[in-house]
């Protein structure tokens, strides 16, 4: 017999956040036919690796501005896997990134010995934070890094921004430059497992961007960069190629399948949200390459109007979209920045700001939660690493649902009603059913046990 056990829900009028609902019961009604939503635990799709957001140097400025009080309460906030979001997957960046203070590199150019190479710059705000993160977390926590660019004397236009590409003459270089900053970084404490060849791999942007043709990122990873992290001891560091948009996703995965050493080389195929939804692309590509993990690396909301502490549109879009990356065979999932201040800074060489799960406010040492970080919530709070995605239906295609088998077995079930309607739902496992009733614009999770879990 199955019960529900915790129902939380967010929603667009509601005064709480994320609050407490009491739980119907699940009863015997083998003749529900209507308004259901199904589950089939019994059907087993992805693991799921976990939820989180990138440890940019723009969240790590904000960061160290904090007091020490606040500073813990930030971190319980994400990292906590009771009182916070516990988050187990994040992000960080080799070199500069758009939101970075300011352009910098680990060494001096020119310096093909690598022999001034130094995380130092790191070491003031970016790893001390990291480090918070971990100790929050627990072994739980997984770290990859993406570079936005080699330093400029190592490409083609002599610049970090502006596109350019790796010069050939310098794979060997910046593959070792990379084998050095995981192995700072390890030094340190940050227990970094995974890299992405390159952030955007198609970008020509005004910020720090290298541009690689499927083809040359392959070829890098197969020649260079696997090989390097190898003879490093570095056998662990998962790599995940492409680091874009979801629109390409399967012409990506098409030329990894067409080059079998790069496919042995290759963990993964890393996407965006950027440029639509593509959810089928994320089916194709996993029935292309099943061994392949298939890792959402970036989101944000473009501009800051006043929405950071009211708005729910942005936190529905993210919903929606990690519902429809879950149910085709998604196994990660990180956002964009984890912290921003009031103006969506810092940040350089780019033209407008970003929103963020979470605001800092300098002027008083306070910090703000967002809807989005409620949105995210639903899921990083209720999906357990080593979780699977199960069987679901749904009998409104505007009803978002995904739902995943716990590792300790119970069941969590993520439902968004996007529109300005009531949805009633028949939650249904074999013959047995439980009545709800959505709201207009909320998100709802479930955890269901069963007298096994």
């Amino acid at each position: 017999m199955y019960h529900i056990k915790q129902m939380v829900q967010s929603g667009k009028s509601s005064k709480q956040p994320l609050h407490q609902l009491a739980a119907p019961a699940f009863v015997f009604k083998p003749d529900a036919e209507e308004h259901i939503v199904n589950l089939y635990p019994e059907i087993r799709y992805q693991r799921i690796i976990g939820f989180g957001s990138a440890l940019t140097d723009a969240a790590a400025c904000n960061y160290a501005k904090m007091r020490e009080q606040t500073r813990q309460a930030f971190i319980r906030a994400f990292f906590d896997p009771a009182q916070g979001l516990g988050y187990t997957l994040c992000r960080l960046h080799i070199n500069s990134c758009d939101f970075s203070a300011q352009e910098y590199t680990y060494t001096a150019d020119g310096d093909m010995s690598l022999d001034s190479f130094s995380v130092a710059h790191d070491e003031q705000a970016i790893i001390p934070m990291t480090l918070a993160a971990q100790r929050c977390a627990g072994e739980e926590l997984q770290l990859f890094a993406s570079p936005w660019s080699p330093p400029a004397w190592m490409k083609t236009n002599g610049s970090m921004i502006q596109g350019g590409k790796l010069k050939p003459d310098f794979a060997a270089c910046w593959t070792e430059y990379i084998v050095k900053y995981v192995q700072a970084y390890r030094r340190r404490g940050v227990r970094l497992t995974g890299l992405t060849v390159q952030n955007e791999s198609m970008a020509v942007q005004t910020w720090e961007s290298c541009v690689y043709t499927a083809a040359e990122q392959l070829a890098f990873v197969r020649e260079h960069l696997r090989p390097a992290l190898d003879r490093a001891g570095l056998q662990d560091v998962r790599i995940l190629i492409w680091d874009h948009n979801k629109e390409r996703v399967v012409d990506w995965t098409q030329a990894l399948c067409a080059d079998a050493a790069a496919r042995r080389a290759v963990a993964g195929v890393a996407f965006h949200w950027y440029t639509g939804s593509h959810f089928d692309a994320l089916r194709i590509a996993h029935e292309l390459a099943p061994e392949q993990l298939l890792v959402h690396s970036e989101c944000c909301c473009a501009g800051i109007d006043g929405t950071a502490y009211s708005g729910w549109q942005q936190a529905e879009r993210y919903a929606a979209d990690l519902i429809g990356n879950l149910n085709n065979y998604m196994n990660g999932w990180t956002d964009w920045n984890i912290l921003l201040d009031r103006d969506g800074k810092p940040y350089h060489n780019r033209r407008g700001a970003c929103t963020a799960p979470m605001v800092y406010e300098p002027q008083d040492d306070t910090v703000h939660t967002t809807p989005i970080y409620y949105a995210i919530a639903h899921f990083s709070k209720f999906i357990k690493p080593g979780a699977v995605r199960i069987g679901s239906t749904s009998y409104e295609e505007r009803l978002g649902v995904t739902a995943v088998c716990n590792p300790d077995g119970t069941l969590a079930v993520v439902m968004q009603n996007p529109t300005a309607r009531r949805m009633p739902v028949t939650l249904r496992i074999g013959e047995q059913a439980a009545q709800l009733l959505l709201p207009a614009h909320t998100i709802r999770t479930l955890v269901i046990g069963s007298e096994q879990a």
